[in-house]
């Protein structure tokens, strides 16, 4: 899945943005019904890799991806197991592109 927002924030705050939000979202004790753990994050200068675990019970399921941060636009690539996206509604991309605009108000 990938996504992209455009921005006029700036490279650098657009990025600080982006790691907070990450560090929010990607918490190993996310409160919610889907738990994250194993979350690795690394930025190599403006591209931020990710990936973790998730799932709920004893189910779990890698999930890795990156978000690019230019001058202009975030975006964000997601790699899914194949079943998963297949289960996810197409307004799931949608209410991404939504939040992140939210984040860079």
């Amino acid at each position: 899945m990938r996504i992209t927002v455009s921005h006029t924030k700036g490279k650098q705050q657009a990025m600080r943005i982006v790691d907070t939000a990450v560090d929010q979202v990607l918490r190993p004790i996310f409160a919610g019904p889907i738990q994250m753990t194993d979350v690795q994050k690394q930025w190599d200068a403006s591209k931020l890799s990710f990936s973790l675990n998730a799932g709920q019970g004893i189910v779990r399921v890698p999930i890795k991806g990156w978000i690019l941060v230019t001058d202009t636009d975030i975006t964000i690539d997601c790699d899914l197991p194949a079943f998963l996206e297949k289960l996810l509604p197409e307004s799931v991309r949608s209410n991404v592109q939504s939040a992140v605009r939210a984040l860079l108000k």
